[in-house]
């Protein structure tokens, strides 16, 4: 191999490297966004479970507001359960 293949070697794994870290990380608030779904008319929920009940707590409430905010409303809770370092949480997203 040539300075240049190994160059180009080089930058190809670099480029590959920093594509596969940057696609592959999600947040803690985008994998509980992904598992809201409608409880009833206007009700959603929200469920998540993680190493810190308090933490966890916050990481379903910041996914439900994103949720309403995308719909352009505001968010409501409704009721929050916790089962060990589990967090359910019902809400509805309000009109502005």
């Amino acid at each position: 191999m040539n300075y240049k293949s190994i160059k180009l070697l080089c930058f190809l794994i670099l480029i590959g490297g920093l594509v596969v870290t940057g696609c592959a990380r999600k947040t803690h608030v985008q994998k509980a966004q992904e598992g809201i779904f409608a409880y009833g008319p206007n009700i959603f929920s929200v469920s998540y479970s993680g190493f810190n009940r308090g933490e966890v707590r916050s990481i379903v409430k910041r996914a439900a507001s994103q949720h309403c905010q995308q719909q352009g409303k505001y968010f409501s809770p409704i009721n929050e359960t916790a089962s060990g370092l589990a967090v359910e949480l019902k809400f509805s997203c309000e009109n502005k």
